[in-house]
């Protein structure tokens, strides 16, 4: 059975773990530590022969090889925000965040961010050159978040806005979906309730007085 070596970080004590693990794959390797609540930073064969992907295959094909859903950001943006709460370096956090986001256009879109990050790009530039994933607030707010220095709380909050947006994308689907229309007093109650929760979503705690907006 193939061994595999990895560096992550105990979910429950914030411990740094080096080790090894044994598994048929590297995703199963992944889902292995996930249940032992391991957070990988960096996983990789021991035998150092691997090769990461298809040099012959171009960046945009397998860009388009599949959409990117609000699930998939959410989930993600998530995992970014547990490994900067940890202390764990932006460079190291999207590594581990391209290595093991499900979503293969995901995968190389992380992957080419943490490349312009690495050549000196902000993290909100990095993250503008994606338009059709990033909206342009998710980018505004992190652009802020770095200038605050509160990137970790941003990302946390960013997770759960876009968590958010799908539970209320689904409740307008499903009354639309209900009698066969949306009527205007249906929306009202939840009009309201996302204004509440947007507005709540962005103060941030203690003494930092970040104010964001989608200048859209």
């Amino acid at each position: 059975m193939p061994v595999f070596v990895y560096t992550g970080q105990n979910a429950q004590t914030g411990k740094r773990v080096k080790a090894t693990v044994d598994a048929d794959s590297l995703k199963d390797a992944k889902l292995k530590l996930r249940r032992q609540n391991i957070l990988v930073i960096d996983i990789r064969p021991q035998a150092s022969g691997s090769s990461s992907g298809s040099g012959s295959q171009s960046f945009l094909e397998r860009l388009n090889e599949k959409k990117v859903t609000a699930e998939d950001l959410a989930l993600a943006t998530k995992q970014f925000a547990i490994l900067t709460r940890a202390a764990v370096d932006v460079s190291e956090a999207l590594r581990s965040i391209s290595e093991q986001v499900e979503n293969p256009k995901l995968r190389i879109v992380y992957s080419k961010i943490r490349e312009s990050v690495s050549e000196g790009r902000s993290l909100s530039d990095a993250h503008r050159e994606f338009p059709d994933i990033f909206p342009s607030v998710y980018v505004n707010m992190i652009a802020a978040a770095e200038k605050a220095g509160a990137l970790p709380i941003v990302l946390r909050r960013l997770a759960e806005f876009t968590a958010w947006q799908i539970a209320i994308k689904r409740k307008v689907v499903g009354a639309c979906h209900h009698g066969g229309c949306c009527h205007r007093c249906d929306l009202v109650p939840v009009c309201e309730r996302f204004a509440e929760d947007y507005e709540s979503i962005f103060i941030f705690e203690g003494d930092s007085s970040l104010v964001l907006c989608d200048a859209q």
